[in-house]
């Protein structure tokens, strides 16, 4: 029979207090020998080391499951590319309707060319995006884009770009 430490508290604070214990199972109720008082002591303060323990290897088990998903969280965040989510690049077909004609580029959909089906709207919109994303991949590899005599710079504005020369 595993006896709590409820119980065992229980028990020791009836033998400390009177200095007898009169079970049932004893005829005539006998006292209960010093020995008995001792192993009581011992297994209430086993139990409490083992409730103590228990305790320990839960918290560590937790802490262990946290330091795998943080982990697993950080490898994912270090893959990720954040310029693969703000500038989506591809290329369209300049008629949708014909599939092996001739392609222009797109950015987050909007089409680079493709004059006089594509509004200047839409390809303006489009080539501010371009030097947005040349302003930022520049930053981040610390290029700077300054206007000089060899060539213009850059000032992007969103979906509309100033030019300088």
């Amino acid at each position: 029979m595993f006896l709590t430490s409820n119980r065992l508290s229980f028990l020791l604070a009836e033998l400390l207090s009177s200095r007898t214990l009169f079970p049932p199972y004893l005829p005539d109720h006998q006292l209960v020998p010093l020995h008995s008082l001792i192993v009581l002591r011992f297994l209430l303060s086993h139990a409490r080391l083992h409730s103590t323990q228990t305790h320990l290897i839960q918290t560590l088990q937790t802490a262990e499951t946290h330091l795998l998903l943080s982990q697993s969280l950080l490898s994912h965040l270090e893959s990720a590319n954040v310029y693969n989510d703000a500038f989506q690049i591809g290329h369209v077909p300049l008629h949708p309707s014909d599939k092996g004609s001739i392609t222009v580029g797109t950015i987050n959909g909007l089409r680079l060319g493709g004059r006089p089906v594509v509004e200047w709207d839409e390809i303006n919109a489009g080539w501010g995006l371009v030097a947005l994303c040349i302003d930022r991949v520049g930053v981040k590899v610390g290029c700077t884009f300054e206007g000089s005599v060899a060539g213009p710079s850059l000032a992007p504005s969103g979906c509309y770009t100033n030019g300088s020369q």
